[in-house]
């Protein structure tokens, strides 16, 4: 019974990380790590039950192994421990506390995930596009960027190989989400300017 909630567990787990992780790091080796920690580690505690020898035992097996592969994401070290706790308890005999701690931090989780907590850049845009200093001036689009964007920060300015043309890139913030398609046609429209691209920063991605 302890090892099969344990698994259980530990598939709710895995399921929790790959429906709420973002960014280029997903393995699928390493859902099978989560499920399989927690399995093993249930395993090993009911191997260890009350007897400090062989706690140490375990303690001197365990420090042979080197883990070299590197975590990419740390929040993947959280999953790790989340993984190793529901496995403790289960492994233990402690069922309402295994039970209780997968589904509140599940919660947890996913409320986070949807509130997309911690983001700094949470209703922002990168705003590119390419201008010929020849045939306007720069107030011709920020009387558009005053009307329509909250806030607009230049990043950079690169000129091309044409030395009357610049790429340039904003940090943008619109008054209001739904102007988005109107602003994008109008500002295409202003003489010299070309390629114009809206990039969503809305969520940020980690690599």
């Amino acid at each position: 019974v302890n090892i099969l909630l344990a698994m259980v567990l530990g598939i709710i787990v895995s399921l929790v990380y790959r429906r709420t992780h973002r960014g280029l790091s997903y393995s699928q080796s390493f859902i099978f790590t989560l499920i399989m920690i927690s399995t093993v580690i249930a395993g090993i505690m009911m191997v260890i039950g009350n007897s400090l020898a062989r706690a140490f035992g375990a303690l001197g097996a365990l420090s042979i192994i080197r883990f070299r592969t590197v975590v990419k994401d740390t929040k993947d070290t959280a999953y790790v421990f989340f993984a190793l706790a529901v496995g403790i308890a289960s492994g233990t005999g402690s069922y309402f506390i295994a039970v209780v701690l997968c589904v509140i931090v599940s919660i947890l989780i996913f409320g986070l995930t949807k509130i997309n907590f911690g983001s700094i850049n949470k209703y922002d845009y990168i705003l590119k596009f390419n201008y010929k200093t020849t045939e306007q001036k720069e107030s011709d689009y920020l009387e558009l960027f005053s009307q329509q964007l909250r806030k607009y920060i230049p990043i950079s300015l690169n000129p091309l190989d044409k030395l009357d043309i610049i790429e340039i890139m904003y940090n943008v913030q619109f008054k209001k989400e739904s102007d988005i398609k109107d602003f994008i046609s109008r500002l295409s429209k202003i003489a010299g300017i070309e390629h114009v691209e809206l990039i969503s920063s809305k969520h940020d991605i980690d690599y």
